[in-house]
């Protein structure tokens, strides 16, 4: 084989390489692109915190394609509770008093969302799914 012919087969195989690994890339990202709605949807429910023996008790709900969340006995203020990553479950939200809500949700070792955490302020209050 010549030197040149080799450096053809060379580059095109470099070439086809590179190809197929932008494309398998492209694949396992839409693979792993999280259903919003859907997740919404696993998360509406009711969930209790509790802290320095109080309860705060919160409704969210999935409604137009967002996530929504209000104290337990107030579903007409409902605020918008907004992703920040997906894939971890991550989401912010402001109450209507200004307050930044960090919130956090989790599975069981069933795969279901029954865990949730609020940060804010420096505080962390765990909360549960109730029935």
């Amino acid at each position: 084989m010549t030197r040149s012919l080799l450096k053809l087969i060379v580059l095109a195989a470099a070439a086809l390489a590179l190809a197929l690994g932008a494309l398998g890339a492209q694949t396992s990202g839409q693979e792993k692109k999280v259903d919003a709605v859907k997740l919404y949807a696993e998360i509406a429910g009711n969930y209790d915190f509790e802290f320095q023996g109080q309860t705060l008790s919160l409704t969210f709900r999935e409604k137009d394609g967002k996530l929504w969340a209000a104290e337990r006995g107030d579903e007409v203020n409902f605020v918008e509770v907004k992703p920040l990553d997906l894939e971890t479950m991550k989401f912010e939200a402001t109450n209507p008093e200004g307050q930044y809500y960090e919130i956090l949700f989790g599975r069981d070792e069933g795969g279901k969302i029954t865990k949730c955490t609020l940060k804010t302020g420096g505080i962390e209050v765990p909360g549960v799914r109730v029935k």
